[in-house]
């Protein structure tokens, strides 16, 4: 970093970019998570002759959930290290790779999807290393999963590509095994490293203090990174052992590394001291991600529909959630506002819907595309239900109040 960024770091508290990554990416979040979930519903109208289960697979991960998880961590890394925002030519960068890269899987050029994807996570480790080292603030303890699952992101992506070149598949690496990669593991860890660190405070557990502690105190615990390191590898270690045949004990260290992050950090059993509709859409949301891992220990046939409800009821409601304060509280709006927002709460009912339907569908093979059809309705109404008002706090912030 030059002398300039130096100078100016300890000065991020009142200044900033002319727009926060999050108006960029929340948008571009909804649209592909509409485009990569609408070839379903296409399909089953009869409007498309082919089924592009690829493309929704590559948009939905390396799209839907990836441009919310790049709006959160690209405004939030800064504030918790307390260094500069992104800057024009970081956002023009992600911007261009995001949108290159999902138009090029939207049109079946997978190749290039994957390549933007991997050099991505490349810029986004590089972006928030050189905050890190800058710091101002230690980042959370539970960061520890952000920083892995960005590890795990350039690791899997990198694979991908390989065998979409047919490198790779010498070695007996499955396609299906990475991806779950990126979609059990680098989603998963960003989820547990975010919601361990700001759920408490949703939930009113924990007080909002600065963002951070200063470097110089040290007070966050070292006993505390060990134990989120250690929880951290435990998950990656699981994604090898799956890839050696042993599915079942993978499933289990998951799902307890999961159990244990949601009840005793997150602690989503306990009676909530906050009100309003976000705790609430927040507390389902991750009890849906809990039960989900159990339901894919339990019913491991059953995976595919199981990793649904983890996908919509799960991490798609938990977005939606976060993604609310996130442009209340950065928009200047009165976070009252998630406590009664009727968008929020029918978005997740429809998601809920949204995740029933596809659930079931393997029940009736008779009717399974006109299911995921209605799947994929339900899911783009809850997106266009919640973006109808929450698009436009995007555009516009409102005055800060005096």
């Amino acid at each position: 970093m030059s002398k300039s960024d130096s100078h100016h770091a300890h000065q991020v508290q009142t200044k900033s970019t002319e727009i926060d990554p999050y108006r960029i990416f929340f948008p571009l979040g909804i649209i592909t998570g509409i485009l990569g979930v609408s070839f379903w519903p296409l399909y089953s109208f009869g409007w498309i002759e082919a089924i592009h289960s690829q493309a929704h697979i590559d948009m939905q991960l390396q799209g839907f959930l990836y441009a919310f998880i790049l709006g959160f961590l690209l405004t939030a890394i800064p504030r918790f290290s307390r260094t500069w925002p992104a800057s024009k030519a970081e956002l023009i960068v992600f911007v261009s790779l995001f949108i290159v890269g999902n138009i090029s899987t939207l049109f079946g050029y997978f190749l290039l999807g994957r390549l933007c994807f991997f050099l991505s996570i490349i810029s986004l480790f590089i972006f928030s290393a050189r905050r890190f080292i800058r710091r101002q603030a230690n980042p959370p303890n539970q960061f520890i999963f952000v920083g892995m699952g960005i590890l795990v992101g350039f690791f899997a992506s990198s694979i991908r590509i390989l065998l979409q070149l047919g490198w790779a598949s010498l070695r007996g690496i499955e396609e299906f095994s990475v991806r779950r990669m990126l979609s059990e593991g680098m989603t998963t860890f960003l989820v547990l490293g975010i919601g361990a660190k700001l759920i408490p405070l949703f939930f009113g557990f924990k007080s909002y203090s600065q963002a951070g502690d200063p470097v110089e105190h040290e007070k966050q615990s070292i006993k505390e990174r060990i134990w989120f390191l250690g929880l951290a590898t435990i998950v990656l270690v699981s994604f090898f052992i799956e890839m050696n045949g042993m599915e079942k004990i993978a499933l289990y260290i998951r799902a307890i590394v999961v159990s244990i992050v949601l009840l005793f950090h997150v602690k989503i059993w306990k009676k909530l001291k906050s009100t309003g509709v976000m705790v609430r859409v927040i507390q389902g949301s991750c009890w849906a991600i809990l039960l989900s891992f159990w339901g894919a220990v339990i019913h491991p046939e059953y995976r595919i529909e199981v990793l649904h409800i983890l996908f919509i009821s799960g991490f798609a409601t938990l977005i939606m959630s976060i993604a609310t304060r996130v442009v209340l509280s950065h928009g200047n709006y009165p976070v009252e506002h998630e406590k009664k927002s009727k968008s929020l709460l029918i978005g997740a009912i429809l998601l809920l819907f949204s995740t029933v339907f596809r659930s079931v569908s393997s029940l009736f093979p008779m009717h399974y595309f006109h299911l995921l059809g209605i799947a994929g309705v339900l899911f783009i109404a809850g997106f266009f239900v919640w973006g109808s008002e929450y698009v436009k706090k995007i555009a516009h912030k409102a005055p800060k109040q005096i």
